[in-house]
Protein backbone atom coordinates (compact mmCIF):
# COMPACT_ATOMS: atom_id res chain seq x y z
CA UNK A 1 0.00 0.00 0.00
CA UNK A 2 2.92 2.60 0.68
CA UNK A 3 4.49 1.37 -2.46
CA UNK A 4 1.15 2.00 -4.34
CA UNK A 5 0.63 5.51 -2.24
CA UNK A 6 3.94 6.69 -3.08
CA UNK A 7 3.50 6.07 -7.01
CA UNK A 8 0.27 7.75 -6.88
CA UNK A 9 1.79 10.68 -4.82
CA UNK A 10 -0.73 9.99 -2.54
CA UNK A 11 0.25 10.54 1.20
CA UNK A 12 -2.46 8.67 3.45
CA UNK A 13 -3.08 5.09 3.49
CA UNK A 14 -6.10 3.44 4.65
CA UNK A 15 -6.42 0.36 6.85
CA UNK A 16 -10.06 -1.47 6.95
CA UNK A 17 -11.58 -4.46 7.44
CA UNK A 18 -11.38 -7.10 10.47
CA UNK A 19 -7.75 -6.68 10.94
CA UNK A 20 -8.44 -2.87 11.84
CA UNK A 21 -9.75 -4.08 15.40
CA UNK A 22 -6.25 -5.34 16.30
CA UNK A 23 -4.22 -3.02 18.04
CA UNK A 24 -0.98 -4.58 17.32
CA UNK A 25 -1.66 -5.19 14.06
CA UNK A 26 -2.81 -0.86 13.55
CA UNK A 27 -0.03 0.12 15.69
CA UNK A 28 2.64 -1.76 13.22
CA UNK A 29 1.42 -1.04 10.16
CA UNK A 30 0.97 2.84 11.43
CA UNK A 31 4.58 2.81 12.36
CA UNK A 32 5.90 1.48 8.84
CA UNK A 33 3.73 3.66 7.30
CA UNK A 34 4.89 6.42 9.21
CA UNK A 35 8.72 5.19 8.48
CA UNK A 36 8.10 6.05 5.16
CA UNK A 37 6.63 9.61 5.83
CA UNK A 38 3.16 8.82 5.02
CA UNK A 39 0.24 9.14 7.21
CA UNK A 40 -2.31 6.43 8.31
CA UNK A 41 -5.65 6.93 8.44
CA UNK A 42 -8.15 4.17 10.45
CA UNK A 43 -12.32 4.34 10.47
CA UNK A 44 -13.62 6.28 13.32
CA UNK A 45 -16.96 6.16 13.05
CA UNK A 46 -18.10 3.18 11.69
CA UNK A 47 -16.90 -0.13 12.42
CA UNK A 48 -14.14 -1.52 10.85
CA UNK A 49 -15.76 -4.90 10.15
CA UNK A 50 -19.22 -6.61 9.06
CA UNK A 51 -20.46 -3.56 10.78
CA UNK A 52 -18.98 -1.31 8.50
CA UNK A 53 -20.58 -3.18 5.56
CA UNK A 54 -23.87 -3.29 7.04
CA UNK A 55 -23.55 0.26 7.32
CA UNK A 56 -22.47 0.89 3.96
CA UNK A 57 -25.18 -1.30 2.62
CA UNK A 58 -27.58 0.31 4.75
CA UNK A 59 -26.82 3.95 2.92
CA UNK A 60 -27.06 2.25 -0.37
CA UNK A 61 -30.38 0.67 0.27
CA UNK A 62 -31.57 4.07 1.42
CA UNK A 63 -30.53 5.90 -2.17
CA UNK A 64 -32.30 2.58 -3.64
CA UNK A 65 -35.75 3.83 -1.50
Amino acid sequence: ACDAAESAGVERVGLSGGVAYSLPVVRWVDGMVRDRGLSLRCHTRVPAGDGGISAGQAVAGGFLL
